[in-house]
């Protein structure tokens, strides 16, 4: 029994490192191209028997597009870096748009800072930041959380009946009881 889960264990070990050396080639032909592509494309110049080099040739390979899906898939080259400064500002606003809001910080719209504050002190009451941060404040013992969380639910499931048989009670008066 030990010695065919030992064999399970090698093929699947084989299996591992054929995909690992797949991978490997196919990144080396990737950073073959990013790396160096001027002397790949001499190379394959000179498979084709064409040992002159002239102005024309260098011109084509001097304007050999690599694609950049290939030199980011390669961490050779950042999208940033290919980007004007008004992209990359309209992209960093369109991002901070959709970003969660953790009631930090926000974006000034229409030059208009009471507004942008006004809302930020919605979003803040909304996540309940102050109260995070007035009951982190002070480190409570574990016993002491407890009894503060009970204490909390009951006075919830309290107010909960309560408003209910205040509703009932405006019901009733609405009736004429």
């Amino acid at each position: 029994m030990l010695k065919s889960t030992l064999r399970l264990s090698r093929i699947s070990l084989r299996r591992g490192f054929t995909t690992i050396d797949c991978l490997r080639q196919q990144n080396s032909d990737i950073d073959k191209i990013i790396l160096n592509p001027i002397k790949l494309a001499q190379g394959s110049n000179s498979d084709r028997g064409q040992t002159s080099k002239s102005k024309t040739d260098n011109a084509d390979i001097l304007s050999m597009e690599i694609p950049v899906d290939m030199m980011q898939s390669a961490g050779r080259i950042n999208k940033r870096e290919l980007l004007s400064e008004a992209e990359i500002a309209r992209s960093s606003v369109e991002n901070a748009q959709m970003r969660f809001n953790s009631g930090k910080s926000i974006i000034v719209n229409k030059n208009n800072p009471a507004e942008s504050f006004k809302r930020l002190n919605r979003i803040m009451f909304e996540n309940n930041i102050p109260g995070d941060k007035r009951s982190q404040r002070f480190y409570m013992k574990p016993g002491k959380v407890a009894e503060l969380k009970r204490s909390q639910r009951h006075r919830k499931e309290f107010m909960m009946g309560f408003k209910r048989l205040i509703e009932i009670v405006k019901d009733a008066k609405r009736k004429g009881y």
